[in-house]
């Protein structure tokens, strides 16, 4: 099984992809198990004039024109080879086992179509406590052990962009099933633009097809965080976009939306946002917010099937 990595950038922190570059040159996998694609979404200054893959023999800039996370992972998905695909971020430094242990993964669980692992921040500054309540946005994730199953709705097991492995075939149903879909292909970033929740889209089409998604701790990457993502709008402008996305990803997916809370719910919601703190109600705010967005979105949309149930539990 032959493994590709996919670097999707646009406009990237050039530090901060030599540092993603320089991790993957020691990976303790051989270059000949792997092969590397840079795709340079529309950049301003293209990123082959910046980063040497000299080392790499199956190394590759690609340029795509479109602009969006959603179409640079296309591009990715359509021009790489491997049976394995890795998308790694521009600002993922993954840990020097990372590719090995992805491999062993896929080879011991055929049964899961895409996975990824613990992603540890790096701050470029120390967080204000005051912004500690905003961080979980930021895609950390610290796993206790190992996780997975196949049902769509079960977020605690659906694996982040950030290092995510996808297995060939389940890639391929995904380029399929958004290529003709503008909704779900504006789920990604785009730009300057923050979205979300493209990631999770792509994980879910593992259980269209009847796999398994999951979580493994094994599997560890440092997410370099600048100071200008630690700033209290940007944080909340997030939660807004992912709530927002979310909504839209529900509703395109045919998973329940339980957005309109009834009887004793929704008192419960206004008792817990009456007792919460000035920072939790920001973030509750601008969840409320995105929620509301996303559901005008998506007011006219015909109802779509779910996606499939696997006949045995994993």
């Amino acid at each position: 099984m032959k493994i590709s990595v996919i670097i999707c950038t646009h406009n990237p922190r050039l530090s901060y992809l030599r540092r993603v570059i320089g991790a993957l040159q020691l990976q303790t996998l051989s270059t000949t198990e792997w092969e590397l694609l840079i795709i340079d979404n529309a950049s301003n200054r293209p990123i082959r004039q910046e980063i040497n893959l000299d080392w790499h023999p199956s190394g590759r800039y690609i340029r795509e024109e479109k602009v969006g996370l959603t179409h640079a992972r296309l591009r990715g998905m359509s021009d790489s080879s491997g049976d394995l695909l890795v998308f790694v971020d521009d600002d993922n430094v993954l840990k020097l086992d990372y590719l090995g242990k992805a491999l062993e993964i896929a080879q011991l669980h055929p049964m899961l179509g895409a996975w990824s692992g613990q992603v540890l921040p790096e701050f470029e500054a120390t967080p204000p406590e005051e912004l500690q309540h905003f961080l979980g946005v930021l895609c950390i994730r610290k796993l206790e052990q190992d996780l997975w199953g196949n049902q769509p709705a079960a977020w605690a097991h659906l694996p982040s962009g950030a290092g995510m492995c996808v297995r060939r075939e389940v890639a391929n149903r995904y380029r399929k099933d958004v290529s003709n879909n503008p909704v779900r292909l504006s789920l990604g970033h785009a730009g300057d633009q923050i979205s979300c929740h493209d990631d999770t889209d792509l994980a879910i089409t593992s259980i269209d097809m009847g796999l398994g998604t999951g979580l493994f701790r094994d599997l560890t990457l440092t997410h370099l965080i600048p100071e200008r993502r630690l700033k209290e709008s940007y944080l909340l402008k997030l939660v807004e976009n992912s709530a927002e996305a979310f909504v839209v990803l529900r509703r395109v997916r045919g998973l329940r939306v339980e957005d309109e809370l009834k009887g004793v719910k929704r008192w419960v919601e206004r008792l817990e946002y009456l007792r919460a703190t000035p920072a939790q109600k920001k973030v509750a705010d601008a969840r409320m917010r995105g929620e509301k967005k996303g559901r005008a979105l998506t007011a006219d949309l015909p109802k779509p099937q779910p996606p499939m149930q696997p006949a045995c539990p994993i």
